[in-house]
């Protein structure tokens, strides 16, 4: 639940979609729409919890509509993530086709996958590292590390 500023409440996500970080919590389905409207390039996009060297932290994995830069839509994305009080993404992955996130058969895309391959951020080695931007916070500091 979150509480606006009108003290309305809105359901804003599933418990298990919640992102506790340091920085306070997110919540996937808000911060998932949130990117989508800002974010003309994107064409979908998950979040979920990733681990960093023990904290958690959100990630995303996005399709595009059109060609851009993983640097690019990171920090694209972090701006509107601040805008609207969510925190910010450690990570950022283009999907090389949109069947490389994994969907359940009713369509509906398989987080716990996504939560398990982000599970230690500072070990995680895309298969492109170019389709990957991290912020300088997470274990590897750059994209070059990722290689």
């Amino acid at each position: 639940m979150r509480r606006s500023a009108d003290g309305e409440f809105f359901h804003v996500d599933r418990a298990v979609d919640r992102i506790r970080t340091e920085a306070g919590d997110g919540y996937s389905a808000l911060m998932e729409e949130e990117l989508l409207l800002a974010v003309e390039e994107l064409a979908d996009c998950s979040v979920v919890a990733a681990q960093d060297r023990g904290r958690t932290v959100p990630a995303a994995i996005v399709t595009l509509r059109r060609e851009a830069t993983a640097e690019d839509l990171l920090r694209r994305a972090n701006t509107a993530l601040d805008r609207a009080g969510q925190p910010r993404l450690a990570l950022l992955e283009i999907a090389p086709t949109p069947e490389a996130i994994p969907l359940g058969p009713t369509g509906k895309v398989l987080k716990r996958r996504l939560r398990k391959k982000y599970a230690a951020l500072e070990e995680y080695r895309p298969a492109d590292p170019k389709a990957v931007a991290v912020t300088a916070a997470v274990g590897h500091g750059s994209t070059e590390a990722l290689a």
